[in-house]
C-alpha cells in the first residue's frame, strides 16, 4: 500500500511539475526552469531498490546516500537520451571528486546492448538495469529521458522528463548547491 502511494506521489508530481511549474526559492527558481526540473515540496525518501548492473551486480540506489545522486532513465534508441548521456558525462567528471554521483537506469534492454553502448560513448558512470521494471513502476517514468536529482541524505528532491544540458552554469550553480548542503539540509 505504501509503495502504491509512493509510486503515485512521484508520477503526480512529475505530471503536475509539467503542467504547473513549480516556484522554488529565488536562488533556486530561474536554475531548476532552466534545466525544466519540478522541485518537490516535499523531498521524498528514495525508494528502498536494488538494480543489477551490466554484469548482474547488484545496486542498490541507497548505496549513493551521502552523495549527491542524478538518477536518469534512458534507453538505447532514444535520440534524446543520446545527447543527454554526453552533458551528463561532462557533468559527472566535473563533480564526480566533489560527491555527485550518476546512475544510469536502462529500461528494457539487453545488458549487451548497454555494454556496447557505453563502450562506443565513452561513459564512466555506472549504468544498472531495470529487467523488471522495479524502478521504472517506484519512479512512475512516463518518458525517457527522464532524471531525478537526489540530495545527500538519500532524498528525491526534483524531478522532470525529457532532455536538459547538464553542461550550463545553472546545471553547475544546481549541483553545487545540493554538493555544498551537506546531508542536515533540506
Amino acid at each position: 500500500m505504501k509503495r502504491c502511494f509512493v509510486i503515485a506521489l512521484i508520477a503526480g508530481l512529475l505530471v503536475l511539475g509539467v503542467l504547473f511549474p513549480h516556484r522554488a526559492a529565488a536562488d533556486d527558481e530561474a536554475d531548476y526552469e532552466a534545466l525544466n526540473l519540478f522541485l518537490f515540496p516535499e523531498s521524498i525518501p528514495l525508494p528502498d531498490v536494488s538494480l543489477p548492473d551490466v554484469d548482474g551486480k547488484p545496486v542498490p540506489l541507497l548505496s549513493f546516500r551521502d552523495r549527491v545522486l542524478i538518477l536518469n532513465f534512458w534507453t538505447t534508441w532514444c535520440h534524446y537520451c543520446e545527447r543527454e548521456r554526453a552533458a551528463l558525462e561532462a557533468l559527472y567528471k566535473r563533480y564526480k571528486g566533489d560527491g555527485l554521483a550518476v546512475l544510469a537506469v536502462n529500461m528494457g534492454e539487453t545488458a549487451e546492448q548497454v555494454r556496447v553502448y557505453v563502450a562506443k560513448h565513452g561513459l564512466s558512470f555506472p549504468h544498472v538495469m531495470d529487467p523488471e521494471a522495479r524502478a521504472e513502476e517506484a519512479f512512475g517514468i512516463q518518458a525517457t529521458p527522464t532524471n531525478f536529482l537526489i540530495d545527500r541524505r538519500g532524498h528525491v528532491v526534483a524531478g522532470g522528463m525529457g532532455y536538459r544540458d547538464w553542461t550550463g552554469p545553472q546545471a553547475y550553480r544546481l549541483i553545487e548547491r545540493l554538493l555544498a548542503a551537506g546531508v542536515e539540509s533540506r
